[in-house]
């Protein structure tokens, strides 16, 4: 992907994880690149991979629209995730409590570690971190039912490219909190670390919600005028 593309593809990845752009509402490439201030050629090719990313959708004779996510899905998105995640860790704290606390600890050095190298400039090094990080309750939970919900939840688009959205001070708020967990992992304490994990998905959707309203209210100015990292807050 041209240095073009993957502005314009970050640019609209942001605008849709923040829900700037209406559920179904069609994305048309003569118009996003007037808005944008590029060519046809990166818009269409941005358009192709966040159809690949399942945040746009498309079908043949009727274009592409964006994903029917509101904040309706996230508010039951989050609320599932409260009555199961918790639980989850909480299961895999009395199954596998060593082998849990330190693939936790691993994954958030490896969020840090990108979030250090250059915070906006290794946003899918972090996501994949974050990813791997509340996967590890998945891995050791010993409950297949709640693994497969719990799966998809946090796999889903709007949960996993909430990161495009996060100013540097949420990305250090996450990290923060995931130390938190490890900490409380570290204490052998599978009810203690519940209540960090749970305390840490209440703050994400909080912040995630404020992020998406402040986005919202926020003009765009044309790909041109941004530098290597456009939109990002």
């Amino acid at each position: 992907m041209s240095s073009a593309q993957a502005r314009v593809y970050n640019v609209l990845r942001q605008r849709l994880v923040s829900g700037h752009y209406s559920p179904g509402e069609a994305l048309r490439e003569e118009a996003l690149s007037t808005d944008l201030g590029v060519s046809r050629t990166p818009v269409r090719a941005a358009l192709k991979r966040l159809v690949d990313d399942g945040l746009v959708t498309t079908e043949l004779g009727h274009g592409i629209h964006v994903h029917e996510w509101g904040e309706r899905d996230l508010w039951e998105i989050y609320r599932i995730r409260l009555e199961l995640e918790p639980l989850a860790l909480e299961l895999a704290m009395q199954n596998e409590p060593d082998k849990v606390c330190a693939e936790l600890a691993q994954s958030n050095a490896e969020m840090e570690r990108a979030f250090a190298d250059g915070g906006a400039d290794n946003l899918e090094q972090i996501q994949k971190a974050n990813r791997d990080f509340h996967h590890v309750a998945l891995k050791y939970s010993g409950a297949p039912r709640i693994r497969s919900i719990l799966q998809n939840l946090t796999d889903m688009p709007i949960i996993f490219g909430s990161f495009f959205i996060y100013t540097d001070a949420e990305i250090a708020q996450s990290i923060a909190q995931h130390r938190d967990i490890v900490l409380a992992a570290g204490q052998k304490n599978p009810e203690l670390t519940r209540n960090a994990l749970e305390h840490h998905l209440r703050m994400s959707f909080a912040a995630l919600i404020l992020l998406r309203s402040s986005a919202k209210q926020l003009g765009s100015a044309p790909i041109a005028a941004h530098s290597e990292n456009p939109e990002n807050a």
